[in-house]
Order: C-alpha cells, then sequence, then structure tokens
C-alpha cells in the first residue's frame, strides 16, 4: 500500500533490522528464470575476477594473478601469469584495493558475455593513500557450464 513505500520523501536514513520484514499472506516471489541465473553468474565472475586481480601489493608475491588462474581462460592466463616475475626488488610499498561499485551486462549471448565494471580503487604508495574510480571490460565465455574470464581491460 502507498503507506508502506519509502522513498526519498520519507526515508530518514535508517532501518531497524530488528524488526523481521512482513511478506503480505498472499505474496508469491517469483524464481528467476535460467537466463537471469546466467546473467547474474556472468556479472558475479566479472565482479570477482576484478576485485581479486585488481588488489595487490608488493609484499603480496602476484598472489592476485594466482587467485585468478581458474577463473580465467587458458588464453588469458597465458597473458596475465607473464606478469609473475622471480620476486621483487626491495624498494616502496605499493598496495592496491579494488572495489567493484557496478558491474552492467552490456552485451549477452548464452555462450558469452560482455560486463561493464566500475571501481573505487584506492592505492597506498610509502604512507600516501589515493582513490580514483575506474573502469573496466570484462569478456566472458561459457566453458564447459562455468564463465571464464576471456578479456580484461582497464579503460
Amino acid at each position: 500500500t502507498p503507506s508502506n513505500v519509502i522513498d526519498q520523501t520519507n526515508f530518514n536514513g535508517q532501518i531497524n533490522a530488528s524488526e523481521p520484514v512482513q511478506l503480505p499472506a498472499d505474496a508469491t516471489v517469483k524464481p528467476l528464470s535460467t537466463e537471469e541465473q546466467m546473467k547474474n553468474a556472468a556479472r558475479q565472475m566479472a565482479k570477482i575476477f576484478t576485485e581479486r586481480y585488481g588488489t595487490y601489493s608488493t609484499d603480496s608475491d602476484f598472489n592476485n594473478i594466482r587467485e585468478v588462474e581458474t577463473l580465467v581462460t587458458q588464453n588469458l592466463w597465458s597473458v596475465i601469469s607473464k606478469k609473475i616475475t622471480a620476486g621483487q626488488t626491495g624498494g616502496e610499498f605499493v598496495g592496491m584495493t579494488t572495489k567493484v561499485t557496478t558491474a552492467e551486462l552490456t552485451d549477452w549471448q548464452t555462450d558469452r558475455a560482455t560486463v561493464n565494471i566500475s571501481a573505487m580503487r584506492t592505492e597506498t604508495r610509502g604512507v600516501a593513500v589515493s582513490e580514483k574510480n575506474q573502469q573496466a571490460a570484462v569478456q566472458l565465455v561459457k566453458s564447459d557450464g562455468n564463465w571464464l574470464v576471456d578479456n580484461f581491460e582497464w579503460k
């Protein structure tokens, strides 16, 4: 009913989590279609990959790359695994934390998809910290029933 609607005119910025939400007795929850589930899975994979791959530090010895090996195609792995070098030289600490803020499915087929990502990236260089918004394009392919990242590009 209109009295139960929360919008910008009556929302005070607080939600009381101690009161459970009661659905009307005649309410039904529509299950997601198979296509909606596949689209959600593609968006999720793009977000997971972007956050893992885009979060790293000079102390982690390229773990961000190793952690995504099972999430990417062989073609992409052959490209990104070349970034793993034998140890790192000393020097100033550099770390990057990536948090995806939006993931928009821009191209969809049942066996391939493209997801445009917006992310907040926080860089620590020595003691200096800076933040920036960055976009990325993630191309995925379906392989043996699973989505794999086939191409990734920061913009």
